[in-house]
């Protein structure tokens, strides 16, 4: 599952023109998780692009809904 996220990711920033990719959520605020994706990425973008997490998810997930409103 982690490399089908990082490919997938990988193929949405290329076609937008992205040097980074950010995630965020519970499944990738795991260790395992996160070093996976990260790894996913790197082999997908081939050094081109980077991923990036997000340090505070239940933050940011505050701070989407504030916005949606």
């Amino acid at each position: 599952m982690a490399s089908n996220l990082g490919q997938i990711a990988v193929f949405q920033a290329r076609s937008l023109g992205l040097k980074e990719v950010w995630f965020a959520g519970g499944f990738v605020a795991h260790p395992v998780v996160k070093r996976a994706v990260g790894e996913a990425v790197g082999f997908w973008a081939q050094g081109t692009i980077e991923a990036r997490f997000v340090g505070q998810e239940t933050t940011l997930g505050a701070l989407g809904a504030l916005y949606a409103q």
